[in-house]
């Protein structure tokens, strides 16, 4: 297996093009991020990241140096910038239609987008890469074959990638592929024009859990020898020293992105429910995150109850959030998220120690199991996460609770941590950037 720290004589003269979101540009970067990035340019020698997230300060200066494409971003940015996208993409969208036409013949589902919304961003996007493609001509010479990786698996990238590729300045195009811009039959926003056109260039897709991997295979038609399993790492935020206060009154910690298909309001239910249980005295529930039912959950909890304490702690800096878990000293973390890819804040629970009360949400169920707490589906009804959480609860306060947090934390260290994962990584980049060298594009 390939260390991540390659010899620069084993990488002289390669390109890495890094397709993410504006995260390693941030200056709020998480520190798995970090690492990543880190690993990227210890095993390439030139990376290029090229940012789709709409929110690209100018003058951005990328981590570990790194140089950064943001231009397009920021005319995605600017509502003139939206303006002149979509103009150069409608302009050039009949040139793509052989490209649909083609996903259509090998048996896979081309919907345009549901909504007029969906159609414009399919368009804007098309711009978008248009003007990635002029920037990467100048960045990259005729013949370089650099390496594509998409760290989403958005069709953003198709058009440059396409047109780059003609000229041999790309060898191989690979993708991650995580929840949201997975599965696409259940989120439903992920339909973008190009999306099976797009996935058929790709050389090699690698989702972040096996659930991932089946559906791409069964529900998309992707061949199944360009698709594999390849475990996205959490940040090890080490063990938890404090324990509870007092095992009289239970307490649990979620953290998420407070919204519909995170299911923060069911955690609220379940704690409700917990409260109300002749077997518990009392309840303590802290809430990291933020989100658009936030203001809802908080009205929903707002009336005084002496055996539920509530604390709803609202966004907190990827930096911040080991400190204000330590902080409740906790019992358990629960997790009903009701779609997942790899559950980074499970991952970072486990990293801590914690036992996970967990609903088996796509890579949920790679994650949590008995030996760390409790696997629920994602179709079960809140009293079966009450019983759930009442039997972790009792495993940890028994005699066998020290060993449920070690096996918690040894379960991400064996598989999770970043030392696990991140060479995993090293090795697929270098075979991919292997292939490009030795094929012919057109």
């Amino acid at each position: 297996m390939a260390s991540s720290t390659s010899n620069n004589s084993s990488t002289k003269g390669r390109t890495l093009i890094f397709y993410t979101g504006a995260y390693p540009c941030a200056v709020n970067t998480a520190p798995f991020v970090e690492r990543e990035m880190e690993t990227l340019m210890a095993t390439f020698d030139r990376v290029i990241v090229v940012p789709i997230a709409t929110k690209v300060e100018d003058n951005v200066v990328c981590p570990h140096g790194a140089e950064v494409l943001s231009a397009p971003a920021r005319l995605y940015a600017s509502p003139a910038g939206k303006c002149f996208l979509f103009t150069i993409g409608l302009f050039y969208l009949p040139f793509l239609i052989p490209d649909i036409q083609r996903a259509k013949v090998l048996g896979q589902k081309v919907r345009v987008p549901d909504s007029p919304r969906g159609t414009l961003r399919s368009i804007i996007t098309i711009g978008f890469d248009l003007m990635v493609a002029k920037h990467l001509k100048k960045m990259v010479p005729a013949g370089s074959k650099a390496l594509v990786y998409h760290f989403w698996l958005f069709a953003i990238g198709y058009v440059a990638d396409r047109n780059l590729r003609k000229s041999g300045r790309i060898g191989s195009i690979v993708a991650r592929a995580h929840g949201h811009d997975l599965f696409s039959e259940e989120r439903g926003n992920q339909l973008a024009l190009m999306r099976y056109p797009y996935i058929n260039m790709l050389d090699e897709i690698w989702t972040v859990c096996d659930a991932g991997t089946d559906f791409l295979i069964d529900d998309v038609k992707v061949p199944a020898t360009k698709v594999k399993t390849l475990l996205l790492g959490g940040p090890d935020y080490g063990a938890l020293e404090s324990r509870p206060e007092s095992d009289d009154e239970l307490s649990i910690v979620s953290c998420s992105y407070v919204s519909d298909y995170k299911r923060v309001t069911l955690v609220g239910q379940v704690c409700k429910m917990l409260s109300e249980h002749p077997e518990i005295k009392s309840v303590k529930w802290t809430h990291i995150g933020d989100g658009p039912e936030l203001p809802k959950l908080k009205e929903q909890f707002a009336q005084a109850n002496p055996k539920l304490k509530v604390t709803f702690t609202g966004w907190v800096a990827a930096s911040e959030v080991r400190g204000e878990i330590a902080k409740t000293r906790p019992h358990l973390f629960l997790h009903l998220a009701k779609w997942e890819g790899l559950p980074i804040a499970v991952l970072e629970a486990l990293s801590m120690g914690l036992p996970c009360v967990a609903a088996g949400a796509s890579g949920t169920a790679d994650v949590v199991d008995s030996s760390v707490g409790c696997l629920l589906s994602t179709d079960d009804p809140a009293e079966k996460a009450v019983d759930a959480v009442i039997d972790v609860f009792k495993r940890i306060t028994s005699d066998s609770g020290e060993a449920l947090r070690m096996a918690a934390r040894k379960r991400f260290l064996d598989h999770f941590s970043l030392s696990a994962t991140l060479p995993m990584l090293v090795e697929e980049l270098n075979e991919a950037w292997d292939f490009g060298q030795t094929r012919t594009h057109n």
